[in-house]
């Protein structure tokens, strides 16, 4: 963690007292270049460091300058330590403030032990944590939260909740960020595992359990929910490239991915196009500004990030980044800037951050996470 908040501080303490006959380097504003009025980073990534029990917030520049040790990028750490196992999954306000996370084991559980994790276990809880003042508030849902998502307003947040091992989940929260309460929770089907937004309107999620994705507009899950389109043996993480056309991940039978049209029709999705990949895949991201998508493989050593072209039919790959990694892993997670020109793939187990230059091609890892983490990562880049 950053030590240089004692002096910062201080300096800032100066200023204002010399606000008649300000120091040289004292300005209107105290607050750092690339600093919050809260500290936090103007710029930050928030991880979930998921068998390490804690989120860290990390600064972006710092992050995607080039190779570096977790410890010298990392603003602050909020300790989740009360809740078991750890966080998995989060999802941020549109302002940065807030993250809503998801701790759970999701499939670690069952499958974790394939791929290099220790024994995870725990009941899970769906968080509401305050980045600024480390405040965490815990909702109630029907079981262990994977995946969540939050509204472009930042009224309501959704989590799918996949459940455990010994209790599966099958229903989808919809929760008030305000009051911190729940909305509704609706069943959705066997292991929904992700949940994904185009906008206040328009919902993706998958079951699973059930070999397909749903649709739903996020005001009213329960009023609109579809029914299920089929797209593989077990559908997994989602991306949307427009208001008509997403991307679904299909991580068995056969693993690749299946591009998809949107209309208002029930199911409202048409599987237009499905692709195998070399290698199990299972993370996802849009790149803004463009038809491209980030396809995660998530085993293998090292495991890679595949660029993808879905504006069209047939799709077409545009090139591959290996995150380069040594150790056995199991990947969840590919997360896009907001500007389109960084991608972050969390490596647990190699207990690294692997960064990807979209613009260069190039690719670095932060390291320096000590127990099976990050799993998930957050990106905000101001509004």
């Amino acid at each position: 963690m950053r030590q240089d908040g004692f002096w910062r501080s201080l300096r800032t303490a100066a200023c204002m007292a010399l606000a008649l006959s300000p120091l040289p380097g004292c300005s209107e504003t105290t607050d750092e270049p690339g600093e919050s009025a809260g500290g936090l980073p103007k710029q930050r990534i928030v991880s979930a460091d998921f068998l390490e029990q804690k989120l860290s917030v990390l600064d972006y520049q710092q992050v995607i300058a080039g190779p570096g040790s977790a410890a010298d990028v990392t603003a602050k750490t909020i300790d989740l330590a009360a809740y078991a196992p750890g966080p998995l999954q989060l999802e941020l306000t549109p302002d940065g403030e807030r993250a809503l996370v998801a701790v759970g084991p999701g499939f670690y559980d069952s499958l974790g032990v394939l791929f290099g994790f220790p024994d995870v276990s725990g009941d899970g809880a769906l968080l509401i944590v305050d980045l600024n003042d480390d405040s965490v508030s815990s909702v109630p849902t029907a079981s262990a939260p994977m995946g969540v998502a939050i509204t472009p307003d930042g009224r309501y947040g959704l989590s799918a909740n996949f459940g455990t091992k010994t209790a599966g989940g099958s229903t989808l929260t919809r929760v008030d960020l305000e009051t911190q309460s729940v909305v509704e929770e609706v069943d959705v089907g066997g292991s929904p595992e992700q949940v994904r937004l185009f906008d206040g309107s328009l919902g993706l999620l998958n079951t699973a359990s059930e070999g397909g994705v749903r649709r739903f507009d996020p005001a009213d899950v329960e009023g609109s929910l579809s029914g299920v389109a089929p797209t593989s043996a077990d559908p997994s993480d989602i991306a949307f490239v427009s208001a008509t056309r997403a991307v679904v991940i299909d991580s068995r039978n056969v693993a690749g991915y299946s591009v998809v049209t949107l209309d208002d029709s029930d199911p409202g999705i048409t599987v237009v196009e499905q692709v195998p990949t070399d290698g199990l895949p299972y993370g996802i991201c849009h790149i803004p500004g463009t038809s491209e998508v980030l396809v995660g493989i998530a085993t293998g050593t090292p495991t890679k990030v595949l660029r993808v072209d879905v504006g069209s039919t047939p799709s077409t790959e545009v090139t591959s980044y290996e995150l380069g990694n040594t150790e056995s892993t199991f990947v969840i997670n590919v997360s896009c800037s907001p500007d389109g020109k960084f991608a972050f793939a969390p490596i647990p187990n190699q207990n690294a951050l692997a960064v990807i230059d979209l613009e260069t091609n190039g690719v670095h890892q932060i390291t320096g996470w000590t127990h099976s983490a990050p799993t998930y990562v957050g990106v905000f880049l101001g509004q």
